[in-house]
């Protein structure tokens, strides 16, 4: 680091940007329009000792089209300024298209939208040169789908960051976080990615250093922490002692997932500039953390907060935020708490109205003086109701609302920040029934069921399973039973008309609403006795794994039918005619069987009775 040390006394702080350029980073988004149609956005930061920021229309790269974007002034500005006091440090330009139209199903590869430049300012980490920002929209198959979605309904809208400023750190521990989110609540997951200085081209590192090592750590400084970002909220904390001075090239890459699919990624790129001057005192970030005493089922992760609910429930507890350092005067530091996500008004937190995702909208108040501003500890109470209408259309997994909460302090050189993340897992309904059957019984009214769970996630809130029956064929069912275990999967019954039908279906989600019912099934078989009078042995009774058939030659076997206990054909299997026995493999669920033998003398039936597998 001589060179870069030997240029700082002589031209200043920034002086060694030697390149003839001023962009850092910056991303790409879309939003799609009630008619399908999308809303680009470029943003472009550039270090402030540069050149300005580009003043006329930019120009984003599409699939066999170019998107024009204009700027937009008032959300264009410096994002943060130099730790020396001179000024601005970064400043952001925002750039916006109108209402663009796409037509067709991206590749599986995905539809890519870029925007490029020659060249990049020299950086700590890097000596790349090129500029290249990308995000890429993929192909959608809603489940039950042939094909994928067209575009032109307007399916997705990108990740997006609510990050309203840039990050300046000094030595000591350091968190940061983008605050990503999604306006459709498609699931994210957050890593370090791949810069790029050209199409397909990506930017190298210097020793030291790597895409998922950006930032300083042991092997520049034993006593630095490593670097760490959470793939569910995107939190990054490093912690430095003595780094040079300077920016950090680093590219966050956010992917978003429906109903399993990844269905978008944004590589936003947004340097981290370290100020290492070992003359001065560390500053420490604010504490913050949820009292999670105050709410069952809360469950903390280093910082992350999680919690199921069910329609209607009402999370209200505490953020608790504690902060000892001083300034120079002595005086304690003040900090100020903030929060942002689609479900709460990030510029009123008292506000249950005109969030980001439309209301109603999470509310945090101060509880002493009604302020967000405290010094050494302030309380502000979190409140939000969890409603069936917040469910995302088409989901068949949890939508999961994140809400980034921090507090930052006001140190007079270089504030920091700590990040907090509350996540909230609402689950819709399952759709799917359970698969009934019966496993035993007698004319009397007595009937022993079985049924197979379906594959509802193990987090979903479960209710139960309800089982209906009636008199018989054309009379009305009634519930009999319900069953609050979800991992119970028989009910016996009693004092029933024979014969009787049966179906299941189970509660389960956040908004406790039925899934489809189960096919209906009769014990009407129950009073069948055996109609075969052709002599045939069958072995074991009940089966598991195989059935043995003897013949004593009485008939000439065709084909033998395995139906289930509402006679419904499972699988038609051939004998040959000439052989006295054969041995059937048996791949059904345990319960009651029909088998039909077809002969030369006509349809004979027997029942079988298949049992659990140890």
């Amino acid at each position: 680091m001589l060179r870069k040390l030997t240029l700082l006394i002589c031209f200043g702080i920034f002086s060694s940007h030697l390149q003839a350029s001023h962009l850092v980073g910056g991303e790409i988004i879309w939003t799609a329009t009630p008619n399908g149609q999308y809303i680009f956005t470029l943003y472009l930061y550039r270090d402030c000792s540069g050149i300005s920021l580009p003043q006329g229309t930019q120009t984003i790269t599409g699939p066999g089209m170019n998107i024009a974007c204009s700027p937009v002034p008032s959300l264009s500005g410096p994002v943060a300024s130099n730790p020396n006091g001179s000024g601005c440090l970064l400043e952001r330009g925002v750039y916006s298209s109108p209402p663009v139209s796409l037509n067709g199903v991206p590749p599986a590869a995905g539809w890519e939208f870029s925007w490029s430049s020659c060249c990049r300012p020299q950086m700590e980490n890097t000596t790349a040169t090129g500029f290249y920002l990308r995000s890429i929209m993929y192909p959608y198959t809603p489940p039950g789908s042939p094909s994928g979605l067209n575009v032109n309904t307007g399916y997705d809208s990108s990740p997006a960051f609510l990050t309203g400023f840039a990050f300046v750190a000094s030595q000591g521990p350091y968190s940061i976080n983008h605050q990503g989110v999604d306006r459709d609540q498609d699931s994210l997951a957050f890593s370090f990615g791949l810069a790029l200085v050209g199409a397909s081209s990506f930017a190298n590192f210097d020793p030291g250093y790597s895409f998922v090592t950006p930032f300083p750590d042991a092997t520049e400084n034993p006593l630095n922490g490593p670097n760490f970002m959470d793939p569910v909220t995107g939190i990054i904390d490093i912690e430095t002692y003595n780094a040079a001075s300077g920016f950090y090239m680093n590219c966050i890459k956010v992917d978003s997932y429906r109903n399993g699919q990844r269905i978008s990624t944004v590589y936003k790129e947004l340097p981290l500039y370290i100020h290492g001057n070992s003359n001065s005192s560390i500053n420490y970030p604010p504490t913050v953390f949820i009292d999670t005493a105050q709410y069952p089922g809360l469950v903390r992760n280093g910082d992350n907060y999680r919690i199921t609910a069910m329609n209607g429930d009402s999370l209200n507890f505490d953020i608790h935020v504690y902060d000892a350092d001083t300034l120079a005067s002595g005086a304690l530091q003040t900090f100020c708490l903030a929060a942002t996500g689609v479900k709460i008004n990030s510029t009123n937190l008292s506000s249950s109205i005109n969030c980001l995702g439309g209301g109603p909208c999470a509310t945090i108040s101060n509880l002493p003086n009604g302020t967000y501003c405290d010094t050494n500890w302030g309380v502000y109470n979190f409140d939000w109701t969890a409603q069936c209408g917040l469910l995302s259309a088409g989901l068949l997994g949890r939508t999961t609302y994140l809400f980034h909460i921090y507090a930052t302090d006001n140190d007079p050189s270089i504030p920091k920040s700590k990040f907090i993340t509350l996540l909230v897992d609402l689950f819709p309904s399952q759709s799917s029934a359970p698969n009934l059957s019966i496993s035993g019984g007698n004319t009397n009214g007595d009937v022993d069921l079985n049924w197979t769970p379906t594959n509802a996630p193990a987090a979903a809130p479960f209710g139960k399973y309800m089982i209906y029956a009636n008199n018989g064929p054309g009379t009305a069912f009634s519930l009999r039973d319900s069953v609050l275990d979800r991992n119970s999967s028989t009910l016996s019954l009693s004092g029933l008309a024979f014969p009787a039908e049966f179906y299941i279906n189970q509660i389960t989600g956040s908004c406790r609403s039925a899934s489809e019912n189960s096919d209906t099934i009769s014990s009407a078989f129950l009073g069948l006795e055996s109609i075969s009078t052709i002599g045939l042995s069958l072995y074991p009774q009940p089966a598991v794994n195989e059935l043995h058939i003897d013949n004593r030659g009485r008939v000439k076997l065709e084909a033998l039918r395995i139906l289930n206990s509402g006679g419904a054909l499972l699988k038609e299997i051939p004998l040959n005619a000439n052989e006295g026995n054969w041995t059937i493999e048996l791949n059904e669920t345990p319960g009651l069987y029909f088998l039909e033998f077809i002969t030369d003398q006509g349809l004979y039936r027997e029942k079988l009775l298949i049992a659990s597998r140890l």
